[in-house]
């Protein structure tokens, strides 16, 4: 289910999508296999969520490699989805798995820290708060602290260079969108 709909009239999804991603519906009767992957910290699953970074660009590499070497699967991976997703494939991207063969970032950002979270140096994250407390990511084990991070340190670092992909390791073809 779309979060919010996001003004998506209901007959032209298959209901099987997941919020920012692909459509099932749309995608499978094309020969597409479409696998929703939930970030470690997510729901049921160990440690805590981290907002993008290299911890998520490891997990995707494995997760990838993973599903590539199934029974049913090819061995070629490609990543499509927007928000969230989009921002993480950058960030799988530049880790460069082996079976990954193309992205669509859609609506993704190259900084989660800099273009969304701290923009100038200001924290910036309404929106970020809003998800974890109240909506889409939750987890029994908690969420990355982002706020308390940016109030330790307001300045770029370690820690929120982290946040931001190498995107000129990335040599495979990528669909790019934006507003």
């Amino acid at each position: 289910m779309i979060y919010a709909n996001l003004g998506i009239p209901d007959r032209t999804l298959g209901g099987l999508e997941k919020s920012e991603g692909s459509d099932p519906a749309d995608w499978c009767p094309r020969g597409y296999a479409i696998v929703n992957v939930d970030a470690r910290g997510i729901g049921d699953s160990e440690g805590i969520m981290p907002v993008l970074g290299s911890q998520e660009g490891e997990d995707g590499y494995d997760t990838i490699e993973f599903f590539s070497n199934q029974p049913w699967c090819n061995g070629k991976i490609r990543l499509a989805g927007n928000s969230h997703p989009a921002t993480a494939q950058w960030i799988i991207a530049s880790q460069r798995p082996p079976s990954l063969t193309a992205i669509a970032p859609w609506e993704g950002c190259g900084s989660i820290y800099r273009e969304q979270f701290a923009r100038s140096g200001i924290w910036a994250g309404d929106m970020y708060e809003n998800i974890t407390k109240k909506c889409m990511l939750k987890g029994y084990h908690g969420v990355e602290d982002m706020k308390a991070m940016f109030d330790e340190h307001p300045l770029a670092n370690d820690w929120s260079n982290d946040k931001r992909p190498d995107t000129t390791k990335i040599n495979i073809p990528s669909y790019i969108t934006g507003t």
